[in-house]
């Protein structure tokens, strides 16, 4: 036996008698998204939203970089990297280990994945309150873009969407957050903190293009769900039992996205 099997069999034990950790650790819309995403990964076309091009991967917490990093510590405007619950695409990994992406030379998929279960969006970030995890995740797909040094249109799929209960998406939770014309104030809004020309050029010349050709939408967990157990009952059966865990560990919290 490894310590591999050491950590199957502590986490295997979640929300029994014997558990040595709360059940959150694994019954939680990151684990949930980690194993719909390894599923689709090996059945790349049963689930359209999550399609996976020939030779694209995914990657768990991922760092995105911004196009509005700080300029220095402290200086009340700027922000660091965006952590992202998965993406899927041709990537690599750029040299440090800090877990930052880069897209790969000549690749032709971006798309970022943001689960969530019991929680909403985030409404903004320390030095911009209004800057939403939506509009964060979207300008972060367009800064890959633009440095990779080539145009949207040489993509076959850019993208973010949001994974959530049914229910969420039938209370509108998310849709005012991933309306583009939201979106795009929202960024335009972020760029003229900075008053900086740099910004009002990467506005114009990659971010309208982009988001453009982006696609930006809420799918639920039961319609994903629903997709895999129409190619596989049986994984789609012991994914739905998953999900139920999941609902009683993360209940819906009370209030609405924030706009």
């Amino acid at each position: 036996m490894t310590y591999l099997d050491d950590v199957a069999r502590i986490l295997s034990e979640s929300g029994s008698p014997h558990a040595v950790l709360p059940p959150t650790l694994l019954f939680n819309e990151g684990w949930m998204l980690r194993l719909v995403l390894d599923w689709c990964s090996r059945n790349r076309d049963a689930v359209p939203a999550l399609r996976f091009l020939p030779g694209s991967r995914w990657y768990s917490e991922a760092l995105l970089p911004s196009q509005f990093f700080s300029d220095s510590r402290g200086d009340g405007v700027g922000e660091g990297y965006t952590h992202a619950d998965a993406v899927i695409g041709h990537f690599r990994m750029r040299q440090g280990g800090r877990g930052d992406i880069e897209i790969a030379r000549a690749g032709a998929q971006l798309v970022v994945v943001e689960a969530k279960m019991g929680s909403l969006l985030s409404a903004g970030t320390t030095n911009a309150k209004k800057y939403d995890q939506a509009a964060r995740n979207v300008a972060c797909v367009v800064k890959l873009v633009g440095d990779s040094g080539r145009h949207p249109s040489q993509y076959a799929r850019l993208g973010f969407f949001v994974l959530a209960p049914q229910q969420r998406l039938r209370e509108g939770a998310f849709a005012p957050l991933l309306d583009k014309a939201h979106i795009e104030r929202t960024v335009r809004e972020r760029a003229a903190a900075f008053r900086d020309a740099r910004h009002e050029r990467w506005l114009q010349e990659v971010f309208a293009p982009t988001l453009a050709v982006m696609d930006v939408d809420a799918l639920s967990w039961e319609d994903v769900l629903a997709a895999i157990s129409a190619f596989d009952p049986g994984v789609g059966s012991e994914l739905e039992g998953f999900y139920r865990r999941c609902l009683v560990h993360n209940p819906l919290t009370l209030g609405k996205a924030a706009v």
